[in-house]
């Protein structure tokens, strides 16, 4: 069965109920090392893994980094996550003219500024 090619870690966890079989099964296609990181993505966080970001895992191009799969998991587009607009005024109130739309976004996912 594909599962017993899991680490520990996410046995325990399909143990638990934290993963559905199928999270687990297409976690199994990872490489242990892969597997690893994708455990330390997960208890540095409080999200669970979902079944379409475990797809995403298994299918995406190798090698998979601990960048890769940490952009994976918590990509906001990959959980359902809606978007939204901010009116202009917010957007001058709290932001500069020179600051980009890709800084404006962390700040909106992070929700705290970059030190400068």
């Amino acid at each position: 069965m594909r599962v017993n090619k899991l680490i520990d870690a996410h046995k325990a966890r399909l143990d638990q109920g934290v993963f559905a079989l199928r999270t687990a099964v297409a976690l199994s296609y990872l490489s242990p090392a892969e597997q690893e990181f994708v455990d330390e993505v997960l208890k540095s966080g409080t999200r669970k893994i979902s079944m379409a970001e475990a797809e995403e895992l298994h299918h995406a191009k190798r090698p998979l980094t601990h960048k890769i799969i940490e952009d994976i998991i918590r990509d906001p587009s990959s959980n359902g996550a809606r978007g939204f607009r901010l009116e202009p005024d917010l957007i001058s109130r709290y932001f500069t003219k020179d600051q980009s739309r890709e800084e404006i976004a962390e700040v909106n996912h992070t929700g705290t500024r970059p030190l400068v």
